[in-house]
């Protein structure tokens, strides 16, 4: 849910399923670090969702009284990640992974500040820095076209590792 969402890990935990208006795919968060606040759920979240059985007040239970712990969550993704051969994975990672790849898609850092749920800009900002290299961009572009061109081919520009 937090790969698909962006939210915090703590906010996923917490989910009830009374906060979810299936009919908007809207999410009530009603105590996060910034207040309260509606989150808008995307499609293969809802989907997931979807999937889940409704035994409990919470989405995401062992028990059917208490939502999953953060630290049985944290163990449960540092094995998957161990066995998909994914090194130094951190269940946070997967909150950053939705904000870079949102940045690298071209959301602004005021997108970016409300999708993650921050109050100011300036944690998106890091985001939107990390993946905002022009020059760089243009560099390996303009570098790719003139090398293809000195062996006679035109240049596919693949994009790098950043």
């Amino acid at each position: 849910m937090a790969a698909l969402t962006g939210l915090r890990i703590g906010e996923v935990l917490a989910m009830r399923w009374h906060n979810l208006d299936p009919e908007t795919g809207r999410l009530l968060l009603p105590d996060t670090k910034t207040g309260r606040r509606w989150h808008d759920l995307p499609a293969p979240a809802m989907a997931v969702l979807d999937g889940l059985p409704r035994w409990s007040a919470w989405c995401f239970t062992a028990t059917g009284r208490a939502p999953v712990a953060y630290k049985s969550a944290r163990q449960c993704f540092a094995d998957a990640a161990k066995a998909a051969g994914i090194a130094d994975a951190r269940l946070h990672d997967l909150r950053r992974t939705v904000a870079t790849r949102a940045a690298s898609m071209g959301a602004s850092v005021f997108v970016l500040r409300d999708m993650l749920g921050h109050k100011t800009v300036a944690m998106a900002e890091r985001y939107a820095r990390a993946v905002d290299d022009p020059v760089r961009e243009a560099r390996e572009r303009v570098g790719a076209e003139i090398a293809g061109a000195m062996a006679g081919r035109r240049a596919e520009v693949a994009e790098i590792a950043r």
